[in-house]
Protein backbone atom coordinates (compact mmCIF):
# COMPACT_ATOMS: atom_id res chain seq x y z
CA UNK A 1 0.00 0.00 0.00
CA UNK A 2 1.43 3.35 -0.95
CA UNK A 3 1.84 6.35 1.30
CA UNK A 4 -0.54 8.14 -1.08
CA UNK A 5 -3.24 5.55 -0.33
CA UNK A 6 -2.67 5.90 3.42
CA UNK A 7 -2.97 9.69 3.18
CA UNK A 8 -6.15 9.33 1.08
CA UNK A 9 -7.76 7.18 3.79
CA UNK A 10 -6.69 9.46 6.64
CA UNK A 11 -8.12 12.53 4.88
CA UNK A 12 -11.46 10.72 4.85
CA UNK A 13 -11.47 10.13 8.59
CA UNK A 14 -10.04 6.61 8.70
CA UNK A 15 -7.55 6.75 11.56
CA UNK A 16 -6.52 3.12 11.99
CA UNK A 17 -4.93 2.60 8.57
CA UNK A 18 -1.66 0.67 8.53
CA UNK A 19 0.87 -0.88 6.22
CA UNK A 20 2.05 -4.29 7.39
CA UNK A 21 4.55 -6.88 6.21
CA UNK A 22 2.41 -10.04 6.05
CA UNK A 23 5.35 -12.41 6.65
CA UNK A 24 6.21 -10.80 10.00
CA UNK A 25 2.84 -9.58 11.18
CA UNK A 26 1.47 -10.71 14.52
CA UNK A 27 -2.31 -10.60 14.49
CA UNK A 28 -4.22 -9.08 17.38
CA UNK A 29 -7.57 -10.88 17.81
CA UNK A 30 -10.82 -8.98 17.26
CA UNK A 31 -9.09 -5.77 16.13
CA UNK A 32 -10.33 -4.78 12.67
CA UNK A 33 -13.69 -4.01 11.09
CA UNK A 34 -12.36 -4.47 7.56
CA UNK A 35 -9.12 -5.66 6.02
CA UNK A 36 -8.26 -5.16 2.35
CA UNK A 37 -5.72 -7.61 0.96
CA UNK A 38 -5.28 -6.35 -2.59
CA UNK A 39 -2.87 -8.51 -4.59
CA UNK A 40 -0.89 -9.55 -1.51
CA UNK A 41 -1.71 -13.22 -0.90
CA UNK A 42 0.26 -14.41 -3.94
CA UNK A 43 3.43 -12.90 -2.44
CA UNK A 44 3.52 -14.85 0.84
CA UNK A 45 4.88 -18.34 1.39
CA UNK A 46 2.00 -19.64 3.51
CA UNK A 47 -1.22 -18.14 2.18
CA UNK A 48 -3.47 -20.22 4.44
CA UNK A 49 -1.60 -19.11 7.56
CA UNK A 50 -1.97 -15.46 6.60
CA UNK A 51 -5.69 -15.94 5.90
CA UNK A 52 -6.14 -17.55 9.32
CA UNK A 53 -4.29 -14.69 11.06
CA UNK A 54 -6.35 -12.11 9.21
CA UNK A 55 -9.65 -13.87 9.90
CA UNK A 56 -9.06 -13.99 13.66
CA UNK A 57 -7.94 -10.37 13.70
CA UNK A 58 -11.38 -9.34 12.40
CA UNK A 59 -14.01 -8.12 14.84
CA UNK A 60 -17.36 -9.90 14.89
CA UNK A 61 -19.07 -9.17 11.54
CA UNK A 62 -15.76 -7.87 10.19
CA UNK A 63 -14.90 -8.21 6.51
CA UNK A 64 -11.81 -9.45 4.72
CA UNK A 65 -11.70 -8.48 1.04
CA UNK A 66 -9.07 -10.29 -1.03
CA UNK A 67 -7.94 -9.89 -4.63
CA UNK A 68 -5.40 -12.17 -6.30
CA UNK A 69 -4.16 -12.82 -9.85
CA UNK A 70 -5.95 -15.68 -11.59
CA UNK A 71 -4.93 -18.69 -13.69
CA UNK A 72 -1.46 -20.20 -13.87
CA UNK A 73 -1.63 -20.23 -17.66
CA UNK A 74 -1.51 -16.42 -17.50
CA UNK A 75 1.86 -16.61 -15.70
CA UNK A 76 4.33 -14.24 -17.34
CA UNK A 77 7.33 -12.00 -16.75
CA UNK A 78 4.83 -9.71 -15.02
CA UNK A 79 4.51 -12.30 -12.22
CA UNK A 80 8.26 -12.89 -12.03
CA UNK A 81 9.05 -9.19 -11.75
CA UNK A 82 6.40 -8.72 -9.07
CA UNK A 83 7.79 -11.75 -7.15
CA UNK A 84 4.56 -13.73 -7.19
CA UNK A 85 4.70 -17.21 -5.70
CA UNK A 86 1.50 -18.31 -7.41
CA UNK A 87 -1.66 -17.43 -9.29
CA UNK A 88 -5.02 -18.80 -8.20
CA UNK A 89 -8.14 -20.30 -9.64
CA UNK A 90 -11.39 -20.52 -7.69
CA UNK A 91 -10.59 -24.01 -6.45
CA UNK A 92 -7.12 -23.13 -5.15
CA UNK A 93 -8.37 -20.00 -3.37
CA UNK A 94 -11.23 -21.97 -1.79
CA UNK A 95 -8.69 -24.61 -0.71
CA UNK A 96 -6.45 -21.98 0.93
CA UNK A 97 -9.53 -20.89 2.88
CA UNK A 98 -10.34 -24.49 3.85
CA UNK A 99 -6.80 -25.06 5.12
CA UNK A 100 -7.21 -21.88 7.19
CA UNK A 101 -10.56 -23.28 8.42
CA UNK A 102 -12.56 -20.39 6.95
CA UNK A 103 -15.26 -20.21 4.33
CA UNK A 104 -15.54 -17.54 1.65
CA UNK A 105 -18.80 -15.57 1.68
CA UNK A 106 -18.30 -14.52 -1.94
CA UNK A 107 -15.81 -15.43 -4.65
CA UNK A 108 -15.74 -14.51 -8.35
CA UNK A 109 -13.37 -13.82 -11.16
CA UNK A 110 -13.12 -10.20 -12.19
CA UNK A 111 -11.25 -8.10 -14.72
CA UNK A 112 -13.36 -10.15 -17.12
CA UNK A 113 -13.42 -7.75 -20.09
CA UNK A 114 -9.62 -7.63 -20.34
CA UNK A 115 -9.16 -11.39 -19.96
CA UNK A 116 -9.09 -12.24 -23.68
CA UNK A 117 -6.68 -9.41 -24.64
CA UNK A 118 -4.33 -10.39 -21.78
CA UNK A 119 -4.57 -14.09 -22.70
CA UNK A 120 -3.88 -13.28 -26.37
CA UNK A 121 -0.87 -11.10 -25.59
CA UNK A 122 0.70 -13.54 -23.14
CA UNK A 123 0.05 -16.52 -25.41
CA UNK A 124 1.73 -14.74 -28.34
CA UNK A 125 4.75 -13.98 -26.19
CA UNK A 126 5.03 -17.63 -25.17
CA UNK A 127 4.44 -19.06 -28.66
CA UNK A 128 6.95 -16.81 -30.35
CA UNK A 129 9.32 -16.80 -27.38
CA UNK A 130 9.30 -13.04 -27.23
CA UNK A 131 11.48 -12.12 -24.27
CA UNK A 132 10.06 -9.73 -21.77
CA UNK A 133 12.24 -8.21 -19.10
CA UNK A 134 9.46 -6.14 -17.62
CA UNK A 135 5.86 -6.31 -16.55
CA UNK A 136 3.26 -6.15 -19.30
CA UNK A 137 1.29 -3.66 -17.24
CA UNK A 138 1.18 -0.52 -19.30
CA UNK A 139 1.82 2.96 -17.96
CA UNK A 140 -1.22 5.17 -17.43
CA UNK A 141 -2.46 5.99 -20.93
CA UNK A 142 -3.74 9.30 -22.20
CA UNK A 143 -6.68 10.68 -20.17
CA UNK A 144 -9.31 9.61 -22.71
CA UNK A 145 -8.05 6.03 -22.93
CA UNK A 146 -7.65 5.92 -19.16
CA UNK A 147 -11.30 7.02 -18.78
CA UNK A 148 -12.41 4.26 -21.19
CA UNK A 149 -10.45 1.66 -19.17
CA UNK A 150 -11.99 3.03 -16.00
CA UNK A 151 -15.56 2.59 -17.31
CA UNK A 152 -14.80 -0.89 -18.66
CA UNK A 153 -13.36 -2.00 -15.33
CA UNK A 154 -15.96 -0.17 -13.24
CA UNK A 155 -18.85 -1.76 -15.17
CA UNK A 156 -18.02 -5.13 -13.65
CA UNK A 157 -19.39 -4.15 -10.25
CA UNK A 158 -22.90 -3.94 -11.73
CA UNK A 159 -22.63 -7.37 -13.32
CA UNK A 160 -21.20 -8.90 -10.14
CA UNK A 161 -24.48 -8.03 -8.41
CA UNK A 162 -26.27 -10.28 -10.92
CA UNK A 163 -23.84 -13.15 -11.49
CA UNK A 164 -20.28 -14.33 -11.00
CA UNK A 165 -17.88 -14.13 -13.93
CA UNK A 166 -16.70 -17.51 -15.30
CA UNK A 167 -13.15 -16.19 -15.83
CA UNK A 168 -11.05 -13.08 -15.44
CA UNK A 169 -7.50 -11.88 -15.00
CA UNK A 170 -8.07 -11.76 -11.22
CA UNK A 171 -10.21 -13.17 -8.44
CA UNK A 172 -12.08 -11.19 -5.82
CA UNK A 173 -13.25 -12.84 -2.61
CA UNK A 174 -14.91 -11.82 0.63
CA UNK A 175 -14.94 -13.36 4.07
CA UNK A 176 -17.35 -12.19 6.76
CA UNK A 177 -16.65 -13.19 10.33
CA UNK A 178 -20.02 -14.21 11.74
CA UNK A 179 -19.20 -14.99 15.38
Amino acid sequence: MSEKAIEFCKKRGLTNVKVINPDHWQAKPDSYDIILLSDVLEHVDDDALLLKKLFFSLKSHGLLLVTVPAFNFLWSAHDEILHHHRRYNKRSLIKAGQIADIKWSFISYYNFWLFLPVLFLRTLRKLFKIPSLKSDTLPIPCPLLNKIYYYIFNSEKYFLKLFKFPWGVSLIALIKRED
